[in-house]
């Protein structure tokens, strides 16, 4: 497993109430056995910010090529798809998790046919497409985490896993398999059911943009 440790912090102002959060999220990648931080964006206000402190990491499992640009590719937003490459199919992620959030699977399955439509000019197809993805929901875990220096204040962690296959009809040297990581650090006092959806929003959202990073940057 590889990844950054996104630290972002929320002081108590007094009951109920915290002061805003900040951190910057780092995604990790691999080239040749080594580490490859990649910075994320920057959360300003916290959208958890009246839970306390809260912590985001992302993991990307399994080794990731890096190729550079090849030529014929064209560049659309910042990445680059090869110009044979038409259509995109992304199959329901059932959700195989031990326990499972039923808004989840089909939150994350439309966020990234969503990201795919809004991000490229590929056209979705429920056929079997140029390019596809499938896969699961294969992790939602609820822990508690032992306090480090400084932390006055018990912290849960929500921690989401997502099995993606994609396969490439044009070119099968480029099918993977990954399995992409992310979790949330949340107050314990706070009442999980309250926050639980803003908490897989941001999860999702996180994995979506690493699956949509890891399929059409650096072709």
């Amino acid at each position: 497993m590889y990844g950054g440790k996104v630290p972002v912090d929320g002081r108590d102002a007094g009951a109920g109430s915290a002061a805003p959060a900040r951190g910057v999220c780092f995604a990790g990648m691999t080239e040749a056995g080594g580490s490859l931080a990649a910075p994320g964006r920057v959360r300003e206000g916290g959208l958890f910010a009246r839970f306390g402190r809260i912590r985001r990491a992302a993991v990307l499992s399994a080794p990731v090529l890096l190729a550079g640009f090849l030529c014929g590719c064209y560049s659309f937003k910042g990445i680059s798809i090869d110009p044979n490459i038409k259509t995109v199919n992304v199959a329901y992620f059932d959700n195989k998790a031990d326990i499972v959030n039923p808004n989840l699977s089909p939150s994350f399955t439309e966020g990234l046919r969503n990201k795919i439509m809004n991000e490229t000019s590929l056209v979705l197809t429920n056929q079997a497409g140029d390019i596809s993805f499938s896969g699961f929901v294969s992790g939602y875990v609820i822990s508690p985490i032992a306090p480090t220096a400084g932390e006055t204040s018990a912290l849960s962690r929500l921690e989401v896993t997502v099995k993606v296959d994609f396969t490439n009809q044009q070119d099968p040297a480029r099918d993977w398999s990954n399995s992409f990581k992310y979790y949330a650090d949340y107050s314990s006092t706070a009442n999980f059911s309250a926050i639980e959806g803003q908490l897989t929003t941001e999860i999702s959202e996180q994995i979506i943009d690493m699956v949509f990073t890891r399929a059409f940057v650096n072709w």
